[in-house]
């Protein structure tokens, strides 16, 4: 594969990672439009890495602030960053449950452009009927641990091709009444052990070269930015725009492959 499509391929992770867009649908598009091949095994890591890095240097006072909360309570410090923690740890759980087993089976008759652009549409109507209900909860104090599961088991759900692991999560967060910032943060941060559980489980297999590096390092800066751009965009507005991108995108999909 040539840079200029690994870095194409950084661009796509590294904005459909957090944006609620379907990272199989562009990946699809990517081929389509500029004759991109599926990214082998060692590039995908790569691009999952850069992306996990990013979590981490964008989000990192949160994360520093929930690790000594969850060590904190060795000591007998029972702190509102433990609970918080902890509810993201029950979050990831059905993500990782369903996920191995999701692992084992082959999902390829989903990976068509027919479906993935159907789940697309369907998908990101939810997504904007979710964004309808109004704001309750704008801090991490009012997170529970029900909550909590209910988005996780919408990460487990976002296994299937096409309905975005961010999308689905922004969704169930909205319908239970969080405000766009905080369920998208608590998505992001929920996102920290699954792609780092895949990206270990898989390295054990990739090759490092140096176009797979420079992946990983183009993946990390799109998806700095990315982030970044997101928080902003949801300060000051609603997931509309987006939920009108979904929807287009998958009737290029249907039409057009």
């Amino acid at each position: 594969m040539s840079l200029l499509n690994i870095i194409l391929l950084s661009l796509v992770q590294g904005v459909s990672e957090f944006l609620p867009i379907s990272s199989s649908a562009h990946l699809l598009l990517a081929s389509y439009f500029f004759g991109i091949e599926e990214p082998s095994l060692s590039l995908i890591v790569a691009l999952h890495g850069g992306s996990l890095v990013a979590i981490c240097v964008y989000l990192w006072k949160d994360i520093w602030g929930l690790t000594k909360g969850f060590f904190g309570v060795f000591k007998g410090e029972v702190t509102l960053e433990f609970y918080s923690a902890l509810i993201l740890i029950i979050a990831t759980i059905p993500a990782v449950v369903i996920g191995f087993y999701v692992n084992k089976m082959d999902l390829s008759f989903l990976k068509t452009p027919l479906v993935i652009g159907i789940l697309g549409i369907v998908f990101g109507i939810l997504l904007g009927v979710a964004d309808l209900k109004k704001i309750t909860l704008q801090e991490m104090r009012h997170m529970t641990i029900k909550r909590g599961f209910l988005i996780g088991l919408g990460q487990a759900l976002a296994l299937i091709p096409g309905v975005s692991r961010s999308g689905m999560t922004l969704t169930v967060a909205r319908f239970l009444g969080l405000s766009r910032v905080l369920a998208a943060k608590f998505s992001f941060l929920m996102a920290i052990p699954v792609i780092l559980g895949a990206v270990v489980l898989k390295s054990q297999d990739t090759q490092w070269t140096t176009d797979i590096l420079l992946g990983g390092v183009a993946s990390f800066i799109f998806s700095l930015i990315c982030l970044h751009f997101m928080f902003k965009f949801l300060e000051r507005n609603s997931l509309l725009p987006i939920v009108i991108y979904r929807i287009v995108l998958g009737i290029l999909l249907i039409t057009l492959l």
